[in-house]
């Protein structure tokens, strides 16, 4: 299976889960609200409907995405956030989980191993929230490419900012 068809998988299971945890239709963030860290040219970007910015390594079977929606009003843990992501996932095994730090703010990250549609991949995937937005950031990979993309991926992932409009007050934490 190619990175685009693992992204496209990665990105149906984000639109679906998005669609089950929303009351009422979100905005995406603007893109000009975040920035993302750099990729190696080898990541080669792509549209994609659903994720607001795609990346594949197609040599590796993997795909890269950052999602986002704004106007949630939810306290709902990290935790919860991420199982979302998760639903479409069969034989699904939670290799790691951890809470970290990204652009000052809390986030979760987590390692799993599954099934989407069918298909053995291993995915990382980084949850979220500032003021009433979140973020999603997801590396999906079959599993032989997969620490070849994930260390593409905790580069990009560590350059990840919010840019705040100071006009407006906006506490960027």
């Amino acid at each position: 299976m190619k990175g685009r068809t693992v992204a496209a998988i990665i990105v149906c299971l984000m639109l679906c889960t998005c669609a089950t945890m929303k009351a009422k239709p979100m905005d995406k963030a603007d893109p000009e609200n975040y920035r993302i860290g750099a990729l190696p040219a080898s990541w080669k970007a792509f549209e994609s409907r659903g994720a607001d910015r795609a990346f594949e390594f197609e040599a590796g079977g993997s795909s890269i995405l950052v999602n986002s929606s704004c106007g949630w009003k939810t306290d709902a843990p990290l935790t919860a956030l991420t199982n979302h992501l998760l639903l479409d996932m069969t034989d699904r095994k939670i290799l790691m989980q951890a809470e970290r730090s990204i652009d000052g703010r809390p986030a979760l990250e987590t390692v799993c191993l599954g099934s989407l549609d069918g298909t053995e991949v291993k995915m990382k995937i980084v949850v979220l929230r500032s003021g009433d937005c979140l973020y999603d950031l997801v590396c999906v990979s079959l599993p032989p490419g997969f620490d070849a993309a994930v260390a593409d991926f905790d580069g990009f992932v560590g350059g990840f900012r919010i840019v705040t409009d100071s006009a407006k007050g906006e506490d960027p934490h």
